[in-house]
């Protein structure tokens, strides 16, 4: 049975002879009613904050919840960004090491070639060298001739006898 304030206050004893006195009953009584008005307007009181804080409780269990998902989620992709990170770093190593040999090979190739170059070319002056002296020979025989006072068919049988077929069209095609 449940027994509230109203109920206290209005609630009747029997009378007997020698019973109570009535006026200090009913002010017991209300005293009691005040006293249990009280208790359970603070226990209206206690139960509504403890519905808020269980609400709040629950608001913050559930916030707890979504950063803790939130931090695993970002745990991951910082772990997944660094192992992308990671290989890129690697790819890019690689192509690095791999672009410095190219360069390497082709600088090695490019050395071989001036080298070879360098041998053609020098293979070339000394057969320009020994040409110009063969010329220089050729010419100064023609000048000591003309000195001598050989004439002209003399001196050009000389100089055909001393040359080259070669020689003579190239000088030919010089003086044309």
């Amino acid at each position: 049975m449940s027994i509230n304030p109203v109920d206290i206050r209005h609630h009747e004893f029997r009378r007997t002879m020698r019973g109570f006195d009535p006026v200090e009953v009913e002010q017991y009584l209300n005293e009691v009613a005040d006293q249990m008005e009280q208790l359970l307007n603070k226990n209206e009181e206690l139960e509504r904050r403890a519905r808020e804080v269980s609400a709040k409780l629950e608001s913050y269990t559930s916030v707890e919840n979504a950063i803790s998902q939130t931090l695993v989620n970002t745990k991951q992709s910082a772990e997944k960004m660094m192992e992308a990170s990671q290989k890129e770093a690697e790819i890019i190593i690689k192509k690095a090491h791999n672009d410095a040999d190219e360069i390497v090979r082709q600088s090695v190739e490019k050395v071989n070639e001036m080298r070879q170059d360098i041998r053609r070319l020098e293979d070339r002056k000394m057969a320009f060298v020994a040409e110009l002296r063969n010329m220089l020979r050729t010419h100064l025989e023609i000048l000591e001739n003309i000195e001598k006072g050989n004439s002209r068919e003399q001196r050009l049988a000389s100089v055909r006898s001393q040359m080259s077929e070669e020689d003579i069209d190239r000088i030919a095609g010089e003086f044309e």
